[in-house]
């Protein structure tokens, strides 16, 4: 268990612990060394949020991150300066004339936008007063994982974030767990409420931060030099990998 201290308040980052579970469905996904942060909080408490300020951070680009929907015969949508070191999916809400009307689903990678679930779609799963845009999600939201995973120059994949809505996709679960047996870092937002078995294995598996109020303006340095470990040690793994590490290391230096 490692401590971080902003202030007066002392941040606990939970250690990861081993789960043959999830290697039954990926295979050696249980011998990985994964390497990121999981977040969990409660609605609203600035999760997202938290995750543009990191991924601003590591990546030196300015981003906007305001979305709104139609409000008489004005429109703003969502704009995000591509990063050249993460990719996956970010969520934001949608207000019109003030109020939540839905939620969106952006690419981070190529700033492809769309609409997870909105007050007036008229189709869809209905989580509360919203319908999942189900085509959004799976066309934007997971192929934006997907793409994250396969694409070599990305080296942060972010998953923002896991929770009913995003759950509705039968292609949603086995991106996150491409993602997760990637061995690139990750930084992964859970829905405090939800109770899936992916979300356990990912708090379990990674370093888990909570996020409040209280604590949230504090956290973009923790978990920026969290991840940086991460992605050094991922580049070092590369390099040896290139000159020939995969040789058994016990046995290199006998004769």
């Amino acid at each position: 268990m490692t401590q971080a201290v902003h202030g007066n308040a002392p941040i606990t980052l939970m250690p990861k612990q081993p789960n043959p579970s999830l290697c039954e469905r990926v295979e050696c996904y249980a011998n990985m060394n994964n390497c990121g942060v999981a977040l969990t909080g409660r609605p609203g408490v600035g999760k997202t949020t938290l995750i543009r300020n990191v991924v601003s951070a590591l990546c030196g680009n300015e981003r906007e991150d305001v979305v709104s929907a139609p409000c008489g015969n004005e429109r703003e949508d969502v704009v995000f300066a591509p990063c050249r070191k993460a990719g996956g999916m970010l969520t934001s809400e949608i207000r019109k004339c003030g109020h939540r009307v839905g939620f969106s689903v952006t690419d981070l990678a190529t700033d492809r936008s769309g609409i997870l679930a909105h007050i007036h779609q008229t189709v869809g799963h209905q989580i509360g007063r919203y319908r999942v845009c189900l085509a959004d999600l799976e066309t934007i939201g997971v192929a934006a994982i997907e793409n994250a995973v396969a694409d070599s120059r990305i080296d942060l994949v972010v998953i923002d974030e896991i929770a009913p809505m995003e759950l509705v996709s039968a292609r949603f679960v086995p991106a996150v767990e491409q993602a997760l047996a990637s061995g690139k870092a990750l930084l992964i937002s859970t829905h405090a409420h939800t109770d899936h078995p992916l979300i356990h294995d990912i708090r379990r598996q990674l370093d888990l931060v909570r996020v409040k109020l209280s604590n949230r303006d504090t956290l973009t340095d923790t978990i920026v030099l969290k991840l940086r470990e991460c992605m050094s040690s991922r580049a070092v793994d590369r390099e040896t990998s290139s000159k020939g590490g995969n040789e058994d290391p016990l046995t290199q230096d006998i004769p």
